[in-house]
This record gives C-alpha cells, sequence and structure tokens, in this order.
C-alpha cells in the first residue's frame, strides 16, 4: 500500500543519502589522511574517528538542541537525519579510503607520472585500485543507516525502524512488527549481495 512504499521510500532515501554523504566527506579525509605529510597527523586522525565511538542518538540529540527550536521543519526531517548519520559515519569511509590508499603500490603510480599528468594517473590508476574498497564502505553505511533507529526515532522520520518499533513496543502487532521487518531485512541483504 501507499504507506508500505513511502516507508520503503525514506529508508532507502535515508541510506543512500546518508551514504553518499559520508563518503563525500570521509574520501576526501581519507585522501589527506594517506598522501599528506604534515605535524600532527595523528591527532587530527584521532579527532576525525570520534563520531564513530559516539551513539548516533548522542548527535541527534545535539542537533535537537542546537535547531530544535529555532528551526523545527529543517530540524525534524529527513534531511537533518541523514545529515546527523552522515557526520556519524564518515570516519568509515575516511579509514577504508585511507587503508586502501597505504596498500597502493607507489611504485605503479610513480611509473605512470613519467608518462601522463597527475590528474590522469589518479583517475587511470589510483581510483580503479581503490574504488571497491570505497563502495564497499558506502554499502556498510548504507546499511547502518537503514537499519538505524534511534536518530530517525527522535527525529520523528518515519521509516521501517520506526514503524517496526511503534508496532511491537506501543501496539503489541508481533505480526505488524514482523511483516514490517521483512522489506528491512531485503534492503539488507540486497545491500550485501
Amino acid at each position: 500500500d501507499a504507506r508500505q512504499r513511502q516507508l520503503l521510500l525514506n529508508s532507502v532515501v535515508l541510506g543512500f543519502a546518508t551514504a553518499f554523504t559520508s563518503t563525500v566527506l570521509g574520501v576526501p579525509l581519507g585522501f589527506l589522511l594517506a598522501r599528506a605529510e604534515f605535524a600532527l597527523k595523528n591527532i587530527l586522525r584521532f579527532l576525525l574517528i570520534i563520531p564513530l565511538v559516539i551513539p548516533p542518538y548522542i548527535f541527534a540529540l545535539a542537533w535537537v538542541l542546537l535547531f530544535g527550536k529555532t528551526m523545527p521543519g529543517f530540524t525534524y526531517s529527513l534531511f537533518g537525519a541523514v545529515l546527523v548519520l552522515g557526520l556519524c559515519f564518515y570516519p568509515l569511509p575516511m579509514l577504508a579510503t585511507e587503508t586502501a590508499l597505504r596498500s597502493v603500490d607507489g611504485r605503479m603510480e610513480e611509473a605512470a607520472l613519467l608518462a601522463a599528468p597527475p590528474l590522469r594517473v589518479f583517475w587511470r590508476i589510483t581510483m580503479p585500485l581503490i574504488s571497491p574498497i570505497i563502495a564497499a564502505s558506502f554499502l556498510i553505511v548504507f546499511v547502518l543507516a537503514a537499519a538505524e533507529f534511534g536518530v530517525p526515532g527522535l527525529l520523528r522520520v518515519r521509516v521501517f525502524t520506526t514503524e517496526i518499533f511503534t508496532a511491537f513496543a506501543a501496539l503489541y502487532d508481533f505480526g505488524a512488527a514482523t511483516a514490517l521487518a521483512v522489506p528491512s531485512v531485503l534492503i539488507t541483504l540486497f545491500a550485501t549481495l
């Protein structure tokens, strides 16, 4: 029905947009940490990893405290949930990118630089080598965001996880909760495959 389609759309958009946001934030930071030489790089890496160890629900609470009264339409929205989760999960693509770049054999890039400009070497040599790892981190963030309950629940975004909780805990309708869990499991299986 229309309600189920809207839940499916919201869940997929939340997962995809969060994965996109975290990848757009994390990949350049991974490049910075892997390729740039500067003082205090380890301290910067430590500071950039902190969002990964803080529960997303805490970020959502901070989001509500910062913007809830002044911009409620912006705060309690799918966009707000995507932004909060993107800021929580960007360390995953960042660390994946940094690790992937450190595993690339520098001799291939150096040899290619003898015959091609740096931008071409980046797109023809470096990106094909690290893109599977970036894609894997994208999918991991997608699954984590689609399965997240705390942030959508607090920000009043209707996705499968919030509806499952409502059916199970508020309405005591275990059959409906189980039926609502099936599409959520299918989304995760699809991303895994």
